[in-house]
């Protein structure tokens, strides 16, 4: 399933029960699916039929049911997942197998269906469970079929309706029925679709069915916008919730963020002798900056980043007090421990959600108020700074690309205000290079390279250098090295403290880094760092493109010593230029006394938004970075 809909349904924590009915005739033949629908399908979804009765701001029963018919062995479908907690229950579930003549061929048995903790590696208490479901079968193409219901008596949230959840998956018939009390209207919004539901009225009750018929795949192609943006479905969100008592509503981002607030109010509070000790700390600094600084330091030294799932806790924070004297705490504990301490020294922040993660392009919308946040984060609006409070080594006031570029509320006293973070300046997102390649007359090399990445560039390796080992270190940087055969010399990486910025540095050497053929050497100038991006060719491209992020810039200096005895035959091409909308590329190949060449290389790539039609323009200015790339200087020995 999609994230968004694997998010949705861990939000929503769960659903069914229904009286299941021996039917012994053939199911969802696939010979009944309509041609037009399976062309370019790896699934097709004969049916999905939901119900969501909604009795009150805490209780609620969702019935859900699935047949999808799997057509390719390479698809999206392979698992489900239905996640419960302490509000909530699992009553039934059930999980079958058909051919493709529609003939029965096995039901899951009971403890095929796994039940587990939703354990993520970082929690230590956590009463979120789940049921994992695996969809594979041998032979296809073939049909699964899955039905649950589940019980709430604690809601915050309504399920979407994911009308086509996936790239390359076609609908044949999808329905959505949602019920609610009179005085409990829910909010929806259509994104990519212009359905609309059939309304019915009682005395009591308002229904809502949204119905879909006949929706054929979408192919995904190279660099395509997330499904989500593409594909149509409709976000629910009930105008009133009660989780544990607590009742709020989300008719609008300020209604929904002052609820936020009155839920943590009052629990920035740390203990007077923490309070001397932040007096203490600060007490040299002559700028709120260094007072930040100082106060981010010390959290980040003494306190671990540890999630707690419990009760409300997916909304409401630990008391800082919790956090001061067992030394961790979640997101949102990390968040308001940092805002207790900077208020002891009258420095103001904001505790601020966010849907953190890879798409930020699907950050919550400004004009529909719904729960779709999965992290915390602190706002000092003094500074116009943010922190990530779970960070163990980020520098005081990076973010990184986890939560940079979104729209995030911040939890204020006069409600919530939807605000969005800052983005890094492509020239902010750099990598710098220096190497020496010494060859031999067989081709072989020692390679030593010594690289500063900053911004975005530099994220990954700075989480990778502080949270594994040495080894498991050096592991990742064999499969990111884009060399062939060779020996690990040395292996560095040292996290610049104060920036956000980090010293890459190893040394190799290689049985064959040149082709030697007779008395030549072919000699790759940029082996180690070739541009690899180029989307594959498409007949038809029906998608626009995106390239997300900030974009980035490298500069890249090789200075290559030549085998004793050798000189320099031909250089193919001495200069590149290309300069285009989607970026810039200029390489040179210069001599250097008389046994080095200089090979320099400055790559910016941008960030895209274009139509379909512009495809090709994209593919051909990638497509020349990655030829000049592979330039080979050729060296003959002298006679």
């Amino acid at each position: 399933m999609t994230i968004k809909a694997l998010f949705v349904l861990t939000f929503t924590s769960c659903w069914l029960t229904i009286g299941f009915a021996e039917n012994t005739s053939p199911q969802y033949p696939i010979d009944e699916i309509p041609e037009n629908l399976k062309k370019d399908a790896d699934a097709v979804i004969r049916t999905e039929e939901q119900t969501f009765e909604v009795e009150s701001p805490a209780k609620a029963t969702h019935r859900y049911k699935i047949a999808i018919s799997i057509l390719k062995k390479d698809h999206a479908w392979s698992d489900f997942t239905v996640h419960y907690n302490q509000w909530s229950k699992v009553t039934n579930i059930r999980a079958r197998f058909y051919d493709a003549t529609g003939k029965l061929i096995r039901k899951l048995e009971k403890d095929e269906i796994n039940d587990r903790a939703a354990y993520d590696g970082v929690s230590i208490y956590n009463d979120s469970r789940f049921k994992h479901i695996v969809n594979t079968y041998g032979v296809v193409p073939y049909t699964f079929e899955l039905e649950y219901e589940v019980k709430h008596v604690g809601l915050r949230g309504y399920p979407d309706w994911d009308i086509q959840p996936q790239y390359a998956t076609a609908v044949q018939h999808s329905e959505y029925t949602l019920s609610t009390p009179l005085s409990m209207r829910p909010l929806f919004k259509n994104w990519n679709t212009q359905i609309k539901p059939e309304e019915t009225n009682s005395s009591k009750t308002t229904t809502l069915k949204w119905a879909a018929n006949g929706i054929e795949p979408v192919k995904s192609e190279p660099m395509s916008p997330p499904a989500a943006r593409v594909l149509p479905w409709v976000a629910i969100s009930p105008a009133e919730f009660e989780v544990e008592g607590k009742q709020g509503r989300m008719t609008d981002w300020m209604t929904f963020g002052r609820f936020l607030y009155e839920l943590n109010k009052d629990r920035d509070k740390i203990s007077p002798d923490l309070q001397a000790k932040v007096k203490e700390m600060t007490a040299s600094a002559k700028t709120n900056f260094e007072k930040i600084d100082t106060l981010y330091h010390y959290m980040q030294k003494n306190m671990r980043y540890i999630s707690v799932q419990l009760g409300i806790g997916g909304w409401q924070t630990f008391e800082a007090s919790y956090v001061e004297q067992n030394k961790y705490g979640d997101c949102k504990a990390l968040s308001n421990f940092m805002k207790a301490m900077l208020k002891v020294v009258g420095i103001e922040s904001v505790l601020t959600v966010v849907r953190a993660g890879d798409e930020r392009e699907l950050s919550p919308s400004e004009d529909f108020c719904s729960p779709a946040f999965n992290h915390m984060i602190l706002h000092i609006p003094s500074e116009n700074m943010w922190l990530e409070c779970t960070s163990t080594d980020a520098p005081t006031g990076y973010l990184s690309d986890f939560t940079e570029g979104r729209r995030v509320l911040l939890i204020t006293r006069e409600g919530g205000k939807m605000v969005k973070t800052p983005t890094s300046a492509l020239d902010k997102n750099t990598q710098v290079s220096k190497t020496d390649i010494v060859l031999t007359e067989s081709g072989s090399a020692t390679l030593k390279n010594g690289a500063i990445l900053r911004g975005a560039l530099h994220d990954s390796w700075r989480q990778l250098v502080t949270n594994v080992s040495k080894e498991e270190f050096q592991k990742t940087f064999v499969n990111v090295l884009k060399l062939p055969t060779y020996t690990i010399k040395s292996l560095d990486a040292k996290p610049d403290q104060k920036k956000p910025e980090l010293a890459l540095n190893y040394e190799l050497s290689m049985e064959k880094y040149a082709s030697k053929a007779g008395t030549r050497l072919f000699v790759p100038m940029n082996l180690h760092n070739p541009f690899d991006d180029t989307p594959s060719p498409t007949e038809k491209r029906n998608l626009p493109i995106e390239i997300g992020g900030d974009g980035y810039a490298e500069n890249d200096e090789v200075t290559f010593t030549m085998p004793e005895g050798y000189d320099v035959e031909t250089i193919p091409t001495k200069e590149f230029d290309y300069k285009s909308e989607f970026g810039y590329y200029k390489a040179t190949i210069e001599r250097a006394g008389d046994n080095k060449l200089v090979y320099k290389r400055q790559l910016e790539i941008r960030p895209v938004h274009i139509a379909a039609d512009r495809f090709n323009d994209l593919r051909d200015f990638y497509k020349k970075i990655q030829q000049a790339d592979t330039t080979k200087v050729i060296l003959k020995k002298k006679a």
